[in-house]
């Protein structure tokens, strides 16, 4: 544990990774091999403390990339002005990549081309400005800039489209400034770190951090807020100075790295508490909490991840709770929303009773509606869904959204998922004329990818996944077809007798549209009656119910002869 600390101390500031004797840094590589092709690519160490990536690039079967990237996904690029790059290549021309913060280009991501000189090492620097969004090889257009704070990974590409071998040499990947650092917005916490995120930006206590010269925040990840029953309570709003508290349990208001926290006994908190810090069996603790992950940067402070959460021994009494909210101004209530940032879905999944069991779910991956795609369903299924006879219905359409454990765009590509509830749900990348490629999920496109949310992995999906019979299962409990137009008639004869020509008429085309609108009626049958209503376009009222008359009893002479 001691010795990783060090290491990851050693490599922060402005070099990402140099590759000598103290870098640990993993790395992974992908071909598109992954789409059929047969490019191949293989990334090392050498004994001179660089990088090589070399291998052969294919054109074979549509192929023609490969690429390496990093591990880490948050990287310290805070307050930089670009990637500078320490490199040798073949005289091949590369790309730098990086994912952009909650936008899922899962066939590409943001690029800049670097070229290289055979055989000489020269130094290369792309700033920010430089990398655009790119999807499968096209440029995306009105996507936000890439920024430092919003930069996640590193990849390296090669895809020029020239078969053959190819080897690239890097001796480091460092950030640079061009002129005097000028402070930036915080950057995120690390990816482990949501809850905590949350609180912060529920208490407000960020712009308190702002004010510091420096801080150090030790930061419960996500499975030590967990294993807190209080971890709700203190959302509340009447729970903010509680909240607050909490968290300035988990300040101290200088700057302490892992290093300097090796050689501390205690850490004098922003709450005044002493708290003591110890290292015992290779493992460095404050306050009884172990720290498993340490050095990153977020904002004028410095991050060390903990694995318990820091409660002060008493906490400042609740306020008043605030008056409840009219229902008309529910929907506005964002930060309670189940799935932030879909407020239909967040909505329904409440109304279906689903929101403890979706939050109660280990690991899961959700297909997002947007609000667009439930605005597009008929109002009619919309309302029927709603009612409370319907909520096993509505339970059941949306569990065809929920997929057991995290899948992520590109390990789903393929993939039948079985859902909570209905059938398998084929997940495949498709191509069109223009060769432009996109994911799809039964059919329906996800327009925004991976994103994480708590223990969720999101897909953002532009229409409803329905299940084939939902018109069935949402069908009014009516009686049998022949005994309600046995009822119509008995209706309509006196009506017509009577002089109410006009009323019988309605009666008839009512009856009709409603066994069509509702699916009472074979298809025969149906076509029929569509026939018979377009006849009676236009003629007069006595024919009209004529007509009908007719059409209705050839629906009940049908009825008995299957009797």
């Amino acid at each position: 544990m001691i010795a990783s600390l060090l290491l990851t101390l050693a490599t922060s500031g402005q070099t990402l990774y140099d590759f000598g004797p103290a870098d640990d840094s993993r790395w992974t590589t992908v071909h598109d091999t992954v789409m059929g092709g047969v490019s191949r690519g293989e990334v090392r160490r050498t004994d001179a403390g660089t990088l090589l990536f070399e291998g052969f690039l294919s054109l074979d079967n549509n192929g023609g990339f490969t690429s390496f990237r990093t591990r880490d996904r948050k990287l310290p690029l805070e307050g930089s002005d670009g990637i500078e790059l320490r490199v040798k290549g073949d005289g091949r021309t590369y790309i730098l990549s990086f994912d952009r913060e909650g936008i899922g280009l899962f066939g590409g991501g943001y690029w800049q081309r670097f070229g290289t000189q055979p055989g000489e090492w020269t130094t290369v620097r792309l700033p920010w400005s430089g990398f655009e969004p790119v999807n499968f090889g096209r440029k995306v257009p009105n996507l936000p800039e890439l920024t430092p704070e919003t930069a996640r990974g590193l990849t390296v590409y090669l895809y020029d489209k020239k078969e053959g071998p190819f080897a690239v040499e890097f001796d480091s990947f460092s950030t640079y400034v061009d002129g005097a650092p000028s402070p930036s917005p915080a950057a995120g916490l690390p990816e482990d770190c949501k809850t905590l995120e949350r609180l912060i930006e529920l208490s407000g206590i960020g712009e308190e951090l702002a004010q510091l010269d420096g801080f150090t925040l030790f930061a419960p990840n996500d499975a030590a807020f967990n294993k807190l029953p209080a971890a709700q309570a203190l959302m509340q709003p009447e729970q903010m100075e509680a909240l607050k508290a909490v968290l300035r349990r988990h300040v101290v208001p200088a700057r302490v790295d892992s290093a300097a926290a090796l050689f501390l006994t205690e850490a004098t908190m922003a709450d005044g508490a002493e708290l003591p810090v110890s290292l015992a069996n290779s493992e460095l603790r404050i306050g009884g909490a172990r720290i498993v992950d340490v050095d990153f940067a977020f904002g004028k402070g410095i991050v060390h991840v903990i694995d318990s959460v820091l409660l002060p021994e008493e906490l400042p009494a609740a306020s008043a709770p605030a008056p409840a909210a009219t229902p008309a101004a529910q929907p506005a209530r964002a930060q309670g929303m189940i799935v932030p940032g879909y407020a239909t879905l967040s909505a329904l999944i409440e109304a279906a009773e689903l929101a403890d069991a979706v939050a109660g779910l280990e690991a899961f991956t959700l297909f997002a509606p947007t609000d667009e795609a439930f605005a597009a369903l008929p109002k009619e299924a919309v309302e029927a869904l709603l009612q409370p006879q319907n909520q096993e219905v509505l339970q059941a359409v949306l569990l065809r959204h929920v997929v057991q454990g995290q899948v992520t765009a590109f390990q789903a590509i393929g993939v039948d998922a079985q859902p909570l509830a209905g059938d398998r749900l084929p997940i495949r990348l498709t191509q069109d004329h223009d060769g432009q490629r996109s994911l799809s999920v039964a059919g329906i496109n996800i327009s925004k990818a991976d994103q994480i949310l708590g223990n969720a992995i999101v897909h953002q999906i532009d229409a409803v996944i329905l299940p084939e019979n939902l018109s069935t299962l949402l069908r009014p409990k009516l009686p049998p077809v022949r005994a309600f137009l046995e009822e119509v008639i008995a209706q309509g004869v006196p009506q017509y007798n009577g002089g109410d020509i006009a009323g019988c008429a309605a009666r008839y085309q009512q009856a009709l549209e409603a066994l069509l609108l509702l699916e009472q009626l074979p298809d025969q049958q149906a076509t029929a009656v569509r026939r018979a209503l377009q006849q009676a376009e236009g003629r007069s009222e006595r024919d009209v119910a004529w007509t009908l008359r007719a059409a209705i009893d050839r629906i009940r002479l049908d009825f008995e002869r299957e009797v």
